[in-house]
């Protein structure tokens, strides 16, 4: 066997092989075997026809269907022989042959770059905090007070503790309707501040079965052409907030909570939690962009493919049907996105990598600990749930990528920061 290697990039590798008629025929007899078992020979009972009339009636035709299956058996030897690390399906090639002759074939496949880590030691990042403020605070009360509020139907709105219930008829410059401009039965509470202003601000007092004249823009902020509607109220709905009772605070904390302090501080714990969650996932992504950004190396085209296919899977599947809408362009999308899917193709290229340089493994006790924590949180035994992990491949995932981040934080330079000075410095530097 001839092998030849040329490789057009540092990613893709082009293989040239010649086989000799020997190294060949021992894979062309097996071929006709299995063929013989289906072959009907007149004469003999299906499969019992000799394999030397298979040879002379079919031979040449069972060779030349199984040329991909002879190139494949010795594309796969090569690459083990070689220690290639192919990416993708490969790609046979001017494959050529005549009975009794050499064969030749040509195999195009991506393979995984080959690079040199860099130092992951003295990584700079920013760990931007979040001091939790009273005002916070008191916006969850007042949301969880909304999501449990009840609603009575009144004539009028006489706060913004109401939900008016509108048609908008949009008119033109003369005042007359816009035929196919008509939206019905929108819901807008008076208080809601993502809500347009112009609107809140022209439905207050409103009264159900009249009209009401309000120009507005489409969007706050921007330089677009104001809208002229005209505002027909249907519906006007009173929104009654439960009181901060005991019972009330029993009820949404599942019996947990009877206390207002108490409540608040819950609340306050529930948002640190969450705050510091958001933090650290930032943290880890800033530490990730700048190790990509440190290693300069080529990305299998394949690979590259393989990102941008699951980031369209994505799409589709948030889609209603599972289908991309009319008209979507594929292409475009691609193109759009190849910035985004090359940097996650090189942080997972890179984060293999730095496991197997760290020589990462997950204990028992690392299932052990993850589970002792989520435990009480989902209620669910912590037998059970160990069991689970293990068998797991998400998360294992996350345990071993848990523990790359804990070595890269713990060797990093972090310069820990208040999102509060961020503000106040973009202020100053305008």
């Amino acid at each position: 066997m001839e092998v030849t290697i040329n490789s057009p990039s540092t990613v893709r590798h082009e293989i040239s092989v010649i086989l000799t008629p020997e190294e060949i025929q021992p894979l062309f007899d097996k071929a006709y075997v299995k063929a013989s078992k289906t072959l009907e020979i007149h004469g003999f009972r299906k499969g019992k026809a000799p394999l030397t009339m298979i040879k002379k009636l079919y031979g040449e035709e069972i060779e030349y269907r199984e040329l991909d299956e002879v190139a494949n058996f010795f594309y796969k030897q090569i690459v083990k022989e070689k220690g290639l690390r192919p990416v993708g399906e490969p790609m046979l090639q001017d494959i050529h042959y005549h009975r009794g002759e050499k064969l030749t074939f040509v195999v195009s496949l991506d393979v995984l770059p080959d690079f040199d880590l860099q130092e992951l030691k003295g990584i700079p990042a920013q760990n931007i905090l979040h001091k939790v403020t009273d005002e916070e605070i008191e916006g969850e009360v007042s949301y969880l007070r909304r999501a449990h509020a009840t609603l009575g139907d009144v004539p009028q709105a006489t706060d913004d503790d109401h939900i008016v219930t509108v048609e908008i008829q949009e008119l033109d410059e003369t005042g007359l309707p816009i035929v196919g401009h008509k939206t019905d039965a929108i819901q807008i509470l008076l208080s809601d501040e993502s809500k347009l202003l112009e609107i809140r601000e022209g439905l207050k007092g409103a009264e159900v079965g009249k009209n009401y004249r309000i120009t507005y823009s489409p969007q706050q902020g921007e330089s677009q052409e104001p809208i002229d509607g005209e505002f027909t109220v249907n519906r006007i709905q009173k929104v009654t907030l439960p009181d901060l009772s005991e019972e009330f605070l029993k009820k949404i904390t599942k019996g947990k909570i009877d206390n207002l302090e108490q409540f608040r501080t819950q609340i306050r714990e529930d948002l640190e939690r969450s705050w510091n969650e958001r933090s650290a996932r930032k943290l880890e992504d800033e530490l990730a962009n700048e190790i990509v950004r440190r290693h300069s190396f080529d990305v299998p085209e394949s690979l590259l493919k393989g990102f941008l296919d699951g980031m369209l899977e994505d799409v589709r599947e948030r889609q209603p049907r599972k289908v991309l809408p009319e008209g979507f362009d594929e292409a475009k999308f691609r193109e759009e996105n190849r910035s985004y899917a090359l940097w996650q193709a090189k942080w997972f290229l890179l984060r293999d990598k730095i496991r197997l340089h760290l020589e990462l493994k997950i204990e028992d006790a690392d299932y052990e600990k993850l589970a002792e924590t989520e435990a009480a949180k989902i209620g669910i035994e912590k037998e059970r749930l160990v069991n689970y992990y293990k068998n797991s491949k998400t998360m294992n995932e996350k345990i071993l990528n848990d523990k790359m981040f804990e070595y890269l934080l713990s060797n990093a330079v972090v310069d820990k920061i208040f999102d509060t000075e961020i503000s106040e410095s973009n202020l100053i530097t305008g």
